[in-house]
C-alpha cells in the first residue's frame, strides 16, 4: 500500500519483503528514499538502516523507519541506527506526502 501511494504521488516505488533484499535494491538502484518497517523477516529494521549507513555517502539515501511500536526506545533505537524519521503505523497521507517531496 506504501508503494501505491508513493506511486501516486509521483515516485517511483520498488518493494523489498526482507532485509537482504532491501539492501540489494538500495546497492542496485541507488534510491533518494528508503522507508523501512523496523520488522521484517529474519531481521529487523535498524540492522538494514546500519548496513545502509555503511556505504559510501555517495549511495546514501533519506531513511525513514516505520513501526506499530509507540515506545520512545524503539524511536532512539532507530535515530542510533541512521534513521533519519522515525513515525508509527499507520503513516499520515501528509506524513507520507512530506516525506516523499522532501525525497526530491
Amino acid at each position: 500500500m506504501l508503494a501505491l501511494a508513493l506511486e501516486i504521488l509521483g515516485h517511483a516505488a520498488r518493494v523489498a519483503h526482507d532485509g537482504p533484499s532491501g539492501l540489494a535494491t538500495v546497492l542496485s538502484s541507488a534510491p533518494h528514499l528508503v522507508v523501512i518497517d523496523l520488522v521484517l523477516p529474519s531481521t529487523h529494521g535498524w540492522s538494514v538502516a546500519r548496513a545502509i549507513r555503511s556505504l559510501p555517502l555517495a549511495l546514501q539515501p533519506r531513511l525513514v523507519a516505520i513501526t506499530g511500536c509507540r515506545s520512545d526506545e524503539a524511536r532512539a533505537r532507530s535515530f542510533a541506527a541512521g534513521f533519519d524519521e522515525h513515525f508509527t503505523k499507520p503513516l499520515a497521507a501528509s506524513d507520507l506526502s512530506r516525506i516523499a517531496h522532501g525525497a526530491n
